[in-house]
């Protein structure tokens, strides 16, 4: 249904907290307004700015929906619309359980102890940078601490009243 250099997936099965996600924008698009201006597209009043649905595309004015992969409100308002039962067919696939699982399918072998490590001839040993003991430019930062309950302040002195 929808034609573009992203794949979204038409399957609902959405990893636990996405679901809780597009569940709360969907609570927060209830009373938006959409009319239809083509085939595939929509024009979508949210009580601020418009917002302008193109399925051929996979596009939302709002931005949401292209930068993060999930439907926005817009895209769920139209799916409503249209008495699609589930808005998270817009997703992309990247969030489905499937591909979720199949990034952590392969095994992961723990590191031998350090004595059993094959090192490389030719490696330096890289030290950490010396400390920096010059002085930053610029004012130096007030020392605004909270005092611990009893702790009497300690006075600042200025170095010219002490002449």
């Amino acid at each position: 249904m929808i034609a573009g250099t992203r794949e979204f997936k038409g399957n609902t099965c959405l990893q636990r907290g996405l679901k809780k996600k597009i569940q709360g924008k969907v609570e927060g698009s209830r009373s938006w307004v959409v009319a239809g201006i083509a085939q595939d597209s929509f024009d979508v009043d949210d009580g601020g700015k418009r917002g302008l649905v193109d399925f051929s595309n996979g596009t939302c004015s709002c931005w949401v929906w292209q930068v993060s992969g999930l439907p926005c409100g817009h895209v769920i308002v139209v799916s409503r619309f249209l008495g699609e039962p589930d808005c998270a067919y817009y997703a992309m696939s990247c969030y489905t359980n499937e591909v979720y699982k199949s990034t952590y399918e392969e095994h992961i072998n723990p590191a031998h102890d350090k004595s059993e490590w094959e090192i490389p001839d030719g490696l330096v040993n890289l030290q950490p940078p010396p400390l920096i003991t010059k002085r930053l430019a610029g004012r130096p930062k007030e020392n605004k601490r909270i005092l611990l309950l009893g702790e009497d302040p300690t006075p600042i002195y200025c170095e010219k009243s002490l002449l």
